[in-house]
């Protein structure tokens, strides 16, 4: 080749480079299959042309190309970067992981490759390795906002969420007109109840990013927190305007109710509304990939309207099936046909709540009690905000197994622990919860009142309750077998009383009146009490609520 040919072909790849970074795909391809013709095992151009098939979504043609690439030059950092890139989005997380560490072999400095590491670690649900990655990345750029923001987002997988706000904080500090990082800030503030700057975050994030169909999905979650319905519902219209194809949002919508209604017959009215509108979407060909990223919603609030919920989550739960099939995975050793493994029967005992909340005060005492003569007891827990409760569990079960919120994955850990009982302590009060308990992973699966209602899901198959809980023919109320124990299936440890009295000055309250106490969340409290709480003040003047 002469000279003049190798000035030619330069000057071509600086115009195809200018036509690829301005977004002007076809003419940059064009010029790069140009000096192929003339230079075909040019590994810069392989390598761009692969860039290319990926933005068009050409996946396996990118993988050829990039590959092509690597096998004349090997120590190519950025097209073992990029191959990392790709294969990600082929769900070939492993084989990323792999890209990525040749990259960084090469160029350990690359910050952007640390922060894509970070990203397909925290996919794999290994989220301190996740952390450790984006804090590398950030020590090479520490205004890389992308990371800052990927490393918020991680925290927020842990439950670090005051960590989670600093890194948005931080993204936003220096890019502040990042939309997804404005999205991510208001998603959680929500988490922390920051109802009123969640909105605010969704508005910044629209405002400049109009079109941006998550955040008026997310603004429509912080709105639904609100009770303000309506608001939520236009959220989720708008949403829907952007991506009239997410049939997630499309199911969430339809099961949106109230936090608190106006009155038992508003009640009434939203519920015939779900129930028609779930009963329209069953006959439509609707088509979701992953129910709790996409849908996100368990039928939390139907357990506190003192009515039977039976069929309503029994055609929930087929709506969800029909939309999203793969919910129904089942475990191998859950065959009739499969040998099981000697040794004492194996009970997982499972539930996000294992912390210092009521479920993990109620059952704590039950773990650590439980028969080991006939049982080897295994507890599931999601990565957690430290707190005593995690560690105190773990340590009363004979493992430990960490959930990393990603449906396939976890069905996959679970079944590999081939349990011949699966105890969930409550169904309904997390969205994620819900949407795993849809797969048998083991032979019998239960679950109890942790969340006082049915579940409606066929692979359910006993709902552990008592008798003091229940009315006559109460197994009309449940789709699965009601087993009413003697006695409620908890064991719970007294708290420790302060050693200090308190009087009622203490709390600001008033002294020569009767105070009634009603200490729980206003949505548990039925429209039909508002009668009670009227009728008991009206015979007690000096009472106070």
């Amino acid at each position: 080749m002469t000279e003049q040919q190798t000035i030619t072909i330069q000057q071509a790849i600086d115009l195809a480079v200018q036509h690829h970074i301005e977004g002007r795909l076809p003419e940059a391809e064009a010029i790069y299959q140009q000096i192929l013709q003339v230079e075909p095992n040019h590994y810069g151009v392989l390598h761009l042309l692969g860039v290319i098939a990926h933005q068009g979504g050409k996946n396996d043609i990118a993988v050829d190309l990039i590959g092509k690439a690597l096998i004349i030059e090997p120590n190519f950092a950025d097209a073992h970067s990029n191959l990392g890139i790709v294969l990600k989005e082929q769900g070939k997380l492993d084989d990323a992981v792999a890209s990525y560490h040749r990259a960084l072999a090469i160029n350990p400095d690359d910050a952007e490759a640390h922060s894509n590491l970070g990203i397909v670690l925290k996919k794999q649900g290994k989220l301190d390795d996740a952390v450790a990655k984006y804090h590398k990345a950030l020590a090479i750029n520490p205004d890389f906002a992308e990371a800052h923001n990927n490393l918020g987002n991680a925290f927020k997988e842990q439950g670090k969420l005051d960590d989670a706000v600093a890194s948005f904080n931080k993204a936003l500090a220096i890019n502040p007109d990042d939309a997804g990082a404005h999205s991510n800030l208001g998603i959680v503030l929500t988490k922390q109840g920051k109802l009123d700057d969640a909105v605010a975050s969704y508005h910044k994030a629209l405002a400049i990013k109009p079109d941006f169909a998550e955040a008026h999905s997310s603004l429509g979650n912080a709105f639904k927190e609100q009770g303000k319905l309506d608001d939520a519902v236009a959220s989720y219209e708008k949403s829907l305007a952007v991506r009239p194809d997410n049939d997630g949002l499309r199911i969430r919508k339809a099961l949106s109710l109230p936090v608190i209604f106006e009155s038992a017959e508003d009640m009434e009215t939203r519920r015939s509304k779900l129930i028609n509108t779930v009963r329209a979407l069953q006959n439509k060909p609707l088509i979701v990939d992953d129910s709790f990223l996409d849908i996100g919603m368990a039928n939390f609030y139907l357990a506190y309207h003192s009515r039977n919920n039976k069929s309503i989550h029994e055609n929930i739960a087929e709506l969800h099936i029909s939309a999203c099939p793969k919910l129904n995975f089942k475990a191998v050793h859950c065959n009739l046909t499969y040998e099981r493994k000697p040794g004492p029967l194996r009970i997982g005992f499972l539930s996000t709540y294992l912390q210092n909340h009521t479920v993990g005060k109620l059952f704590k005492g039950v773990i650590e009690h439980f028969s080991r003569d006939k049982f080897e007891v295994i507890v599931f827990q999601k990565i957690q905000k430290p707190d005593e409760m995690p560690e105190t569990v773990s340590q009363a079960a004979e493992r430990a197994v960490p959930l990393c919120k990603n449906l396939e994955r976890d069905w996959a850990t679970i079944a590999g622990e081939e349990l011949d009982i699966l105890f969930y302590l409550d169904i309904g009060m997390d969205p994620y919860t819900y949407f795993l308990s849809f797969a048998r992973l083991a032979p019998v699966q239960a679950v109890t009142w942790g969340h006082p209602d049915t579940t409606g899901i066929p692979n359910m198959d006993y709902f552990l309750s008592s008798e003091l809980s229940e009315i006559d023919n109460a197994q009309l109320h449940y789709s699965e077998h009601l087993v009413k124990l003697r006695y409620p299936s908890t064991y719970f440890y007294p708290p420790k009383l302060p050693a200090k009295k308190f009087v009622r000055g203490d709390y600001g309250l008033p002294d020569g009146v009767t105070l009634y106490a009603c200490p729980q969340t206003l949505f548990k409290f039925h429209p039909n009490f508002d009668a009670v709480l009227g009728n008991l003040l009206r015979r007690d003047p000096m009472g106070r609520l």
